[in-house]
């Protein structure tokens, strides 16, 4: 094998496994974005779930006559 041959494979392989490196790096970043990424979803549940209890107070509490609004707001615009 002569000096050139060895050079060549020399850098070939260093030139592999760099990019090996780099696509593995990134590859464990996009898997530690995913694992941190439920973090934010629950926040945002707790959110969906406030939201969800308000409407349904709006819904169950029966001095809330949304139809008698309304139609007092139809009258009103009316006027």
């Amino acid at each position: 094998m002569s000096v050139f041959t060895m050079t060549v494979w020399i850098v070939a392989i260093v030139c592999v496994t760099t990019l090996l490196d780099k696509y593995l790096k990134a590859r464990g970043k996009a898997l530690q974005e995913r694992i941190e990424a439920p973090s934010v979803t629950e926040e945002e549940l707790a959110a969906l779930r406030e939201r969800v209890a308000v409407l349904e107070r709006i819904i169950v509490d029966r001095r809330f006559d949304l139809a008698e609004q309304i139609d007092q707001l139809e009258r009103d615009h009316r006027s």
